[in-house]
């Protein structure tokens, strides 16, 4: 087969700005893009965002302590008391700090993921206008440009 008549992708498919959901969340939403989410997010979100990280570190500390109650105090839960070889004692107190501290960053992980889809539902055309533009105006009339 000549290379002419492989197929490669069109023009759009390879060099057209991407402006799904992913693309979103990678491009404003995780910590990697910190300069461009401080200047593209509106206030309201970006407060929206601190209060939902907090509660998410809070639930986390809370699963942590609550999780590590039955590892500390062993000997007085007849249950766990009960093993008598190390190996299946240690593996229980694994199970009770890891298996809720698993399902904390699910539930987390689907809230991070719901407030962005929420976001991304209410800001898509202007996203889309400013990964098509370039112009940071777009998405957020809020930035002022200051030269330097």
């Amino acid at each position: 087969m000549e290379e002419r008549d492989q197929y490669q992708g069109d023009y759009s498919r390879k060099y057209y700005p991407k402006d799904d959901i992913t693309s979103y969340a990678k491009y404003l939403h995780l910590m990697n893009a910190k300069p461009r989410y401080l200047a593209a997010v509106r206030k309201e979100d970006l407060e929206k965002m601190r209060i939902l990280i907090i509660w998410n570190a809070t639930i986390n500390i809370a699963t942590l302590l609550v999780s590590l109650l039955p590892v500390i105090f062993y000997k007085r839960l007849p249950w766990i008391r009960n093993f008598q070889s190390k190996f299946s004692r240690v593996l229980w107190s694994a199970a009770f700090v890891f298996i809720p501290s698993w399902l904390t960053s699910v539930y987390i992980d689907a809230s991070l993921m719901d407030f962005i889809q929420r976001r991304y539902s209410l800001r898509v055309s202007s996203f889309s206008a400013y990964k098509q533009s370039g112009d940071i105006l777009k998405i957020n009339d809020e930035v002022r440009i200051v030269d330097s």
